[in-house]
């Protein structure tokens, strides 16, 4: 089930963008639903990570697809549910080049419904933030 879906546009080239946004060593300067992450490698098909929610559980995120300077899906079980994170760009096509993030955030499994209105609540109260802090950090970095 889909809890949620938010976008930004970024004012930056898709490879920029893609490069910040699999950076994992920064995720927690903007997202701010995590405490703590650290992965053994960078984000690539197959990586596994130990994610520390803010004010939550860790668990182990593992990247489940990936699509160079495209997409990548990160995924992680708690409480008999998998969460599934999938971030993605699309291109808009005009000068100076920008560049729509997208993040879709899904639950599966017999405690989802139960768990999925918790987390859509606080996601849809707090991850366009998230991702407005995404877009500013790199816009910044342009200036």
């Amino acid at each position: 089930m889909r809890l949620t879906s938010k976008a930004v546009l970024v004012n930056a080239a898709q490879t920029k963008v893609w490069q910040k946004l699999i950076d994992w060593q920064t995720w927690p300067t903007w997202d701010g639903g995590m405490e703590t992450i650290t992965f053994q490698s960078p984000v690539q098909l197959g990586a596994v990570g130990k994610l520390k929610m803010k004010g939550g559980p860790a668990v182990d995120l593992k990247v489940t697809e990936f699509s160079f300077e495209k997409s990548y899906t990160s995924e992680f079980d708690l409480w008999g549910s998998r969460f599934v994170f999938i971030h993605y760009l699309d291109p808009a096509l005009d000068n100076p080049p920008r560049v729509r993030v997208t993040v879709e955030v899904e639950a599966y499994g017999f405690t989802a419904p139960l768990l999925g209105a918790f987390v859509r609540y606080g996601l849809n109260k707090e991850m366009l933030g998230w991702l407005e802090r995404f877009r500013d950090l790199i816009e910044t970095a342009r200036a």
